[in-house]
């Protein structure tokens, strides 16, 4: 619903941004909405039989949506960071729409290609922190366990993302000292990320949101 909602609004409000963008991600976008349609079918089916068989099934589709969702979200995010390449009628050329034209670009796929897993770790530590928050017991100590392991990823992942960002987009560097009240951002998102080790239930994923926020 927010996707919708989001670009029912860039439609109106940016109708040449909204063009630019959907012809040049239009492959991506169909994937993200049938792995929408696949979690979906899954939370709807899979209490119909009560099967061995069918449940696990369906948790496996429910599952592998979720992730994949996740991966493109944040391969898009990097591409954005990187930029899209737009000619003089503000089409885009981005190999991934149906008609495109790649533009060389310099180190292709630096940004993206950590951007994804990126954003499965930050969404499953994020996830996992919101269990903790909500949740008792063994489900609760299960949750705890797995945000600790996604910690070290997303703080990894983290650093690459940013190094790799200063390399292919020289312009964010230039935007902050620019700007300087910019580094706002990135300093939310490390107090983000310490805060999620300070311990408890609320704190940590409240952190988490900011960390997601900053980045």
């Amino acid at each position: 619903m927010w996707l919708l909602a989001g670009g029912g609004v860039l439609y109106f409000a940016f109708p040449a941004l909204y063009a630019s963008s959907f012809s040049g991600f239009y492959l991506p976008l169909m994937m993200v909405l049938w792995l929408l349609i696949g979690r979906g079918i899954a939370i709807e089916f899979r209490n119909h039989l009560d099967s061995p068989l069918w449940r696990p099934f369906f948790d496996v589709v429910f599952a592998g949506s979720s992730a994949l969702l996740a991966i493109f979200f944040g391969a898009a995010l990097g591409n954005v960071v990187r930029g899209v390449p737009l000619d003089s009628t503000a089409t885009s050329s981005c190999p991934c729409g149906p008609t495109s034209n790649p533009a060389p670009t310099p180190h292709p796929g630096l940004v993206h290609r950590p951007g994804g897993p990126a954003g499965v770790a930050t969404l499953t530590q994020h996830g996992a922190l919101w269990l903790v928050f909500k949740t008792e017991d063994i489900l609760e100590q299960r949750a705890q366990k797995v945000a600790r392991m996604a910690w070290y990823g997303v703080a990894a992942l983290t650093a690459v993302v940013t190094v790799a960002t200063m390399i292919v987009q020289p312009q964010v560097l230039a935007n902050l000292r620019a700007h300087p009240w910019g580094y706002v951002f990135p300093a939310l998102a490390l107090a983000g990320l310490v805060g999620i080790r300070l311990g408890g239930e609320a704190k940590p994923f409240l952190a988490s949101c900011a960390y997601i926020v900053g980045m």
